[in-house]
C-alpha cells in the first residue's frame, strides 16, 4: 500500500516542520 507510506512520510515530515519552527520561533 504505497498511499499509508506516503501519508506516513507526510505526517513525519509535518512534524519535523512544527517542531523546526518551534524552536525558530523560540529563539525569537
Amino acid at each position: 500500500k504505497p498511499l499509508m507510506k506516503l501519508t506516513l512520510v507526510r505526517s513525519w515530515d509535518l512534524q519535523l516542520v512544527a517542531m523546526l519552527l518551534l524552536m525558530l520561533w523560540r529563539r525569537l
